[in-house]
């Protein structure tokens, strides 16, 4: 140590004119560091020393391209950096002139001054990529919502991730789809319905559906390698659930399944399903309901419309008023028109629009419960969530049982007996101005398809983002800091508030949301 301290006199007093000593106050990464001791001896040796901030950054080209790329980002924003103007050109001709790094200061100078504009399609290229007819599923209009551009790659350029021999969290929900709608039909070849199977015998028909459908599934992917075989034995534990919980569910009211998987794409002579955007363009959405229950009396039928999600999805007005969440009512308005066929002499009354979570929860207890009480919390954790209509007759043909809390449908009762805050219900006029606005919301959406709208617009509401998942994130190249570029964020707001905002909003444009009766008056 000493022997370096002598190294350093030495070279200290070699100079016969003046002694430049320089050190740096941050290091490549920009983090703070402390000087060297001899820095602090010399201060405390003379104390009449001043210290001058003379050169900012030295750094070889490798590592100053980070400085290079940080100022031209500040220049292009309009801000001072550390360099001047002067001292910024001077850098990036250094770079200009040497043929190793010309490309990549030439990028970093395009990338700082990117701005994005909006090109939209010509209405006719719109016409061309989605036909005069636009057949769109609830979901794809769902996606357009959140984020046109994305929506206009995977539906307009046909784009897609390379697909691999692999089994996803999406394929997931797409076995139990296929499972359930297999374990009801068996159900009907053995002439047995929802309400009177035994455990055992529900057991065996869930094996040979999942059985097939794993089978078939993929390319027999399932079976490919021992995780893959665990998942086919967790997904039997967990719809082995689900069908005790959907039979359970069933048997507090009153409704009984009318169908499964029922689709409406090629039913075109639907009202809630063919809408017109204007005189040559329509639009078609289709899709398939997963179930359909029913219930009658001498002048009523009451509807029930059910979808299974494998996530715990949760039923949101104000997203259902940015288009985000459509697919229920689309749903319930099929599912009330089709009815209304069957059944023309009677009023056709929407109950409820529900999710079911596919899942078999843990129970969590300080104490040790019984296997009465156990399957009681479950029924608690999987109690469907969505929208009742409220009504007492209603909820009574929903769950006839219930009292205090429903383990059926999102409904809870105050001591008074009337219907608490945290209820999902509406009442039916509301509902209605629900259903009208939806029409309004997907003929409003089909009109900026087709006018050729394909904007970077993702949108934020609370903690969602439809950047999130969307597997477009590497074509779109959405940064906020760049000019041009902004993630809308939704609002919330009370459900009185949001019907408020539906109401003004048909009311602006309810003419533009009827047909014309005659041509005199489409004139």
């Amino acid at each position: 140590m000493y022997i370096q301290r002598l190294y350093l006199y030495m070279n200290m007093t070699k100079p016969s004119w003046r002694l430049y000593l320089s050190y740096a106050r941050m290091n490549a990464q920009g983090k703070t560091i402390r000087p060297s001791y001899l820095i602090d001896m010399m201060r405390k040796l003379f104390p009449a020393l001043q210290i001058e901030n003379a050169v900012h950054q030295i750094a070889g080209k490798k590592d100053a391209l980070t400085l290079l790329a940080g100022e031209l980002r500040e220049y292009a924003s309009g801000r001072e950096g550390v360099l001047s103007g002067g001292e910024l050109r001077s850098l990036y001709r250094i770079y200009q002139g040497d043929e190793k790094y010309r490309a990549y200061a030439q990028r970093l100078k395009e990338a700082a001054f990117a701005r994005y504009e909006h090109k939209p399609l010509v209405k006719a290229v719109a016409n061309a990529l989605y036909g005069a007819v636009l057949e769109n599923s609830i979901s794809r209009l769902e996606r357009y919502a959140a984020c046109a551009y994305s929506h206009f790659l995977q539906y307009g350029l046909m784009l897609k991730e390379r697909e691999e021999y692999s089994f996803e969290p999406v394929d997931l929900g797409n076995i139990f789809h296929q499972v359930l709608e297999s374990f009801a039909g068996k159900l009907a070849e053995r002439n047995l319905t929802w309400f009177d199977f035994t455990d055992e015998e529900g057991d065996a028909l869930l094996r040979e559906a999942l059985d097939a459908s794993a089978a078939a599934y993929g390319e027999t992917v399932l079976y490919s390698n021992a995780r893959y075989e665990y998942m086919v034995e967790r997904m039997y534990r967990i719809l082995k659930r689900t069908i005790r919980t959907l039979r359970a569910q069933l048997r507090e009211g009153d409704f009984v399944p009318a169908s499964f998987e029922m689709s409406f794409s090629r039913v075109e002579e639907l009202e809630a399903v063919n809408i017109a955007l204007s005189g040559q363009e329509k639009m078609r959405p289709k899709g398939r309901i997963d179930r359909i229950d029913t219930c009658e009396d001498e002048g009523h039928v009451y509807v029930k419309v059910i979808d299974y999600k494998s996530g715990d999805k949760k039923f949101n007005l104000a997203a259902l008023y940015y288009g985000l969440q459509l697919q229920l009512v689309v749903y319930m308005n099929v599912a009330a028109e089709i009815t209304a066929r069957k059944h023309p002499d009677k009023e056709i009354v929407p109950a409820a629009l529900l999710y079911y979570h596919v899942s078999d929860p843990m129970i969590r207890a300080e104490e040790e419960k019984t296997p009465e009480e156990i399957n009681q919390e479950i029924l608690k954790e999987l109690c469907t969530t969505g929208l009742v209509t409220e009504d007492e007759k209603v909820v009574s043909l929903l769950d006839k049982n219930f009292v205090d809390k429903s383990l059926v449908i999102p409904v809870e009762r105050k001591k008074d007996g009337t219907f608490s805050v945290r209820s999902s219900v509406m009442a039916r006029e509301d509902y209605e101005t629900v259903s009208k606005f939806v029409s309004h919301k997907i003929r409003q959406l089909g009109v900026e398809i087709l006018s050729g709208n394909i904007a970077v617009s993702p949108c934020k509401q609370g903690t969602i983002q439809s950047c999130t998942y969307c597997a477009f994130k590497g074509v779109c190249d959405f940064e906020e800091r760049i000019p041009g570029y902004h993630m809308r964020l939704l609002g919330g707001g009370t459900r009185d508030d949001l019907l408020v905002k539906m109401r003004q909003e048909l009311e602006e444009n309810g003419p533009e949301d009827k047909e014309p009766e005659n041509k005199e008056q489409e004139k």
